[in-house]
């Protein structure tokens, strides 16, 4: 099974630098403006991936016991009706502020943003199931495929029609990945059940989100501290600022690709290991430390060769990344602490942590607004913050495991 996961991590990084590649080519025809409204729409957009309350996953983790698959890939579904397309309805009112930004008639921007935050929730569902089922050679297939398809699609149909045209290839790689599924692959999501069941909440179902929740919070607000950064500090000072800021957020997630996937195959090979023993933990916090220095610097050099060859418009996010590049090992570091929390049970202390550090954030970005130093030093200051949060979290849950110990 080992070598499977270690397969499925391999392309997930590969996945994830074919999405991060998109980003690089975008900023080739649109200007720094444009970049950061598409930027900050498609990471709003996203973020609808965490309306399911956390059932995919936890029902991937529940699920994992055979004689349960049929029952937790049932409530995935009934998670989709129930949840995910009330929250695309609510998420398809953007519409009403990007319509004119994308140059699009109403009615054909809310269906568009409404069938792609469906489009994106239904995905990471069908992806649980997949795992639940261990059927990881069909899920790599279309992880690939969708990243592919959308780069080549995205990329084409924006150089000629520019925001629009990125937006209609999104839409239409989730149709035509949507359309392979449906004829190759319905057999492995049927559950024999009646269509009217899905939409009945029941006491079951109710009983469970409470539960969910400790599998839906680290990842929503950890994905939420970064996203404020764009959100509410960069859009203060300008668009333009949020365009250099979105580039560089892609270099934020190359440079974490590599340390965080190292650490993910030490976590995979002992986890146990990992979770109990702090000597264990520092050593891999310190190789992934390490890497993700050398990384960086390397991608620093890198990125200036880019920008300054290729992108002189964009010189601005180069100076992004020489202030915040110093800061980005500790950003790599998140992954696998994160893991650890869960694990220990210590998911609502982490995520009030992290809800007071984004709140402190919040009001710093809304304090100095339209100040370039202060947010680059606001971005430099919270990276450091999180990573001592977590490790904070993880001594103290230390040293009441030790404590225990001596007890028994």
């Amino acid at each position: 099974m080992n070598k499977k996961i270690h397969v499925f991590t391999f392309f997930q990084y590969v996945t994830s630098l074919i999405n991060s590649l998109k980003g690089f080519i975008f900023v080739i025809f649109l200007t720094p403006e444009a970049f950061g409204l598409w930027r900050t729409f498609y990471t709003t957009i996203n973020y609808a991936r965490y309306f399911d309350l956390g059932i995919s996953t936890f029902s991937y983790y529940r699920g994992l016991i055979t004689s349960l698959r049929k029952s937790y890939t049932f409530l995935i579904w009934r998670s989709v009706f129930i949840l995910i397309f009330p929250s695309s309805i609510f998420f398809s009112l953007l519409a009403y502020k990007y319509a004119v930004i994308f140059d699009e008639k109403l009615i054909i921007m809310m269906f568009a943003i409404f069938f792609l935050s469906f489009s994106i929730q239904l995905y990471a569902s069908i992806a649980s199931i997949y795992k639940i089922n261990k059927n990881i050679n069909s899920l790599i297939i279309m992880d690939v495929s969708l990243a592919s398809v959308s780069l080549v699609l995205s990329c084409i149909l924006g150089f000629f029609f520019n925001l629009k045209g990125i937006l209609s290839g999104m839409v239409v790689s989730y149709v035509i990945v949507f359309i392979y599924l449906y004829f190759k692959e319905k057999n492995n999501f049927h559950t024999k059940t009646r269509p009217i069941k899905y939409f009945s909440v029941g006491k079951r179902f109710c009983s469970i989100v409470p539960k969910s929740f400790i599998y839906y919070l680290p990842g929503a607000v950890s994905v939420l501290f970064i996203n404020v950064d764009l959100w509410f500090g960069a859009n203060s000072v300008s668009n333009e600022i949020a365009g250099y800021f979105g580039l560089f957020m892609g270099f934020q997630i190359l440079v974490s690709i590599a340390p965080s996937s190292i650490s993910t195959w030490f976590y995979i090979e002992d986890a146990s290991g990992l979770n109990n023993s702090m000597k264990k933990l520092v050593k891999v916090c310190s190789i992934n430390l390490i890497a993700s220095f050398f990384v960086a610097l390397i991608g620093l050099l890198g990125s200036y060769l880019l920008i300054t060859n290729f992108l002189n418009e964009y010189m601005q996010t180069y100076y992004f990344i020489l202030a915040i590049f110093w800061t980005l090992p500790f950003f790599a570091l998140r992954n696998i602490l994160v893991n650890i929390l869960i694990v220990r049970n210590q998911s609502l202390q982490f995520s009030s942590i992290v809800l007071l550090l984004i709140c402190i954030k919040i009001l710093l970005f809304s304090l100095n607004a339209f100040d370039l130093n202060l947010f680059i030093n606001i971005v430099q200051i919270s990276n450091i913050a999180f990573t001592i949060a977590i490790i904070g979290l993880i001594v103290i849950s230390n040293k009441k495991i030790q404590g225990l110990k001596k007890l028994r």
